[in-house]
């Protein structure tokens, strides 16, 4: 299997995981608080970690699919120069600020490596790491979509790159 393959499997099993982890204990929750007027502390605190971790991975499966929202209809409608100068300034924002997001969550999660969170202890630069591995996760599937789009033409075109299962145009 290659890299790749498993980076995808690897998006979509933490995806659909982290999701179904969230909805059980959600309804767990409510369980709890409705039925036996008693909520569970921590369950809240996990759910949001685990949102975080669904939110992340989940726009990097997004971005491998091409499947975020975008201005298209306004860029495609620009003459060819100024298409190509706005994807290309698009292009740059959005890698620096995933350099950026990547490099300043990582110190993050370095100078918490000490702590833990307050209900059920969870090392900080756990839940903290799931923000630079979805940041990488992203920058990788962005990279890839963006120099596919440059390497068959696509990208000052009215279409954007195919994704890894479509054929190109």
């Amino acid at each position: 299997m290659s890299p790749d393959r498993i980076i995808k499997l690897f998006e979509e099993v933490v995806s659909v995981l982290t999701l179904a982890v969230i909805v059980v204990l959600v309804l767990v929750q409510v369980f709890f608080r409705y039925v036996l007027s008693s909520g569970l502390l921590w369950v809240d605190e996990l759910v949001i970690n685990l949102m975080v971790l669904l939110v992340l991975v989940g726009a990097a499966l997004t971005t491998r699919e091409g499947a975020h929202i975008d201005l298209r209809l306004i860029v495609n409608s620009m003459p060819p120069w100024l298409r190509l100068v706005l994807k290309a300034a698009g292009t740059l924002v959005t890698l620096t600020f995933l350099v950026v997001l990547i490099w300043a969550s990582s110190r993050y999660a370095y100078d918490s490596r000490r702590l833990s969170t307050t209900m059920i202890g969870i090392p900080l630069w756990l839940t903290y790491g799931t923000i630079p591995l979805g940041g990488v996760l992203i920058l990788y599937e962005f990279l890839k979509r963006t120099i596919r789009a440059l390497r068959d033409g696509s990208f000052n075109s009215d279409e954007t790159a195919p994704g890894p299962d479509e054929a190109a145009p």
